[in-house]
């Protein structure tokens, strides 16, 4: 069976920062729905190796949160679907993630302490 399509999430490949950061996304009731939306966003052209900027792509995902498909998107695109400025978007991204690194840290101190 074919997975169910049902989100879209746009991710910015940072170069600089060695690191991808989910700038956002949108949930679709069907998957017609979400491959319309999908297919209607242009595909942007591959980066050379030695460009170092943040690069866009924008992941079709199933209800388990599977990418399905994907596709390069440029940051005018980026910024068209997800309707903000994509540095602030990339700040609030990198401020989530420290938490859940945070999160991580605080769990394995934690089962460290348990085991001792």
């Amino acid at each position: 069976m074919t997975a169910e399509a049902k989100y879209l999430q746009v991710v910015e490949a940072n170069h600089e920062e060695n690191a991808f950061h989910v700038l956002g996304g949108a949930g679709f009731t069907t998957h017609a729905e979400t491959m319309a939306s999908f297919n209607s966003a242009p595909t942007a052209q591959k980066q050379a190796p030695d460009d170092m900027r943040p690069g866009y792509v924008l992941d079709v995902l199933d209800d388990d949160l599977n990418v399905i498909d994907d596709k390069r998107i440029s940051a005018a695109t980026a910024r068209e679907l997800l309707g903000a400025d994509l540095d602030t978007l990339r700040e609030k991204a990198k401020a989530e993630e420290a938490v859940v690194q945070e999160r991580i840290a605080a769990d394995s101190a934690e089962r460290s302490a348990a085991r001792s």
